[in-house]
């Protein structure tokens, strides 16, 4: 459901409306989805968390401004800033994914800046880190604590041992390394199948419009800021010396929606031409 609302967010004009059932069955289809989300790994759980949660801040992502800012004037003759309920219950959600997988950070520390970088005054951008970003996913993050105290039976806080078994002491290497690349040249390509073409073609298309147009309406496209996401994952993990199919779970939804884009505008040209085709037929008729 979060993956259907997110690329219908993506839909632009009326000959979009297929790409959010393509980029639905997309999502479904994938072998790795079928295979590693329905097994009970903190990764699967991570990767729920993360998708629902820019499921629910896309009209933070994507809208216009006009839609999330708040056009009333205090007292002091500036616009008051309002925060939706519901980015508050997203980064809440990022809290409790950073409780579960402390690398869930490499998703959302992104996806508050991109958020905060779009406010019109300085001030307002810090409001947002802090209010916003900051304090409700630090909010989240102590619920999470909560809820493993309470199952633990004692004081723990889980994220920080993993922190501290995998980084500080390195001991996630005695289960295999791989070189620096790996989720790039192997990881991505295995786990995302028939869809890694299609999405390396959406990729280049990205590319294009980032260097054709250098106004901030590029920083409002979905495609752009789910690039983003997706690559900040990557790397943050390829620094890592150990490294798991599972690992990137959280960012294969994205991946796949990505995917359907280029799905859809390949069907869309083909419909396109046989439109064509079938006027000029009629005008030659």
């Amino acid at each position: 459901v979060a993956t259907y609302y997110i690329a219908r967010w993506m839909s632009t004009s009326s000959k979009d409306k297929n790409l959010c059932n393509i980029a639905l069955i997309a999502t479904i289809t994938n072998w790795f989805q079928n295979y590693a989300l329905v097994r009970t790994y903190s990764n699967s759980l991570e990767t729920m968390l993360l998708t629902v949660g820019i499921a629910i801040l896309c009209p933070e992502l994507f809208s216009s401004l006009e839609l999330v800012f708040s056009k009333k004037i205090n007292r002091d003759g500036y616009r008051s800033i309002r925060i939706r309920p519901m980015a508050k219950l997203a980064f809440i959600l990022g809290g409790l994914g950073v409780s579960i997988r402390f690398t869930s950070l490499a998703a959302w520390i992104p996806l508050g800046i991109i958020i905060s970088l779009r406010r019109v005054s300085t001030g307002e951008v810090w409001h947002y880190l802090w209010n916003l970003c900051a304090f409700y996913g630090a909010l989240g993050l102590f619920i999470g604590c909560v809820i493993d105290w309470y199952f633990y039976g004692f004081g723990a806080v889980p994220f920080l041992g993993n922190f501290h078994f995998n980084v500080i002491l390195g001991y996630g290497n005695l289960y295999g390394t791989h070189p620096i690349h790996w989720y790039i040249t192997a990881g991505l390509p295995a786990i995302s199948g028939l869809l890694f073409p299609f999405f390396l073609y959406e990729i280049f298309q990205v590319n294009k419009t980032l260097r054709k147009t250098k106004s901030s309406k590029s920083r409002v496209d979905p495609k752009v800021t789910l690039a983003i996401v997706i690559f900040s994952y990557i790397i943050f993990h390829s620094f890592s010396s150990h490294k798991e199919f599972r690992f990137i779970l959280p960012i294969l939804p994205l991946v796949c929606i990505l995917a359907g884009s280029a799905i859809h505008k390949f069907i869309s040209c083909d419909d396109d031409e046989d439109d064509n085709s079938d006027n000029n037929n009629n005008k030659a008729s």
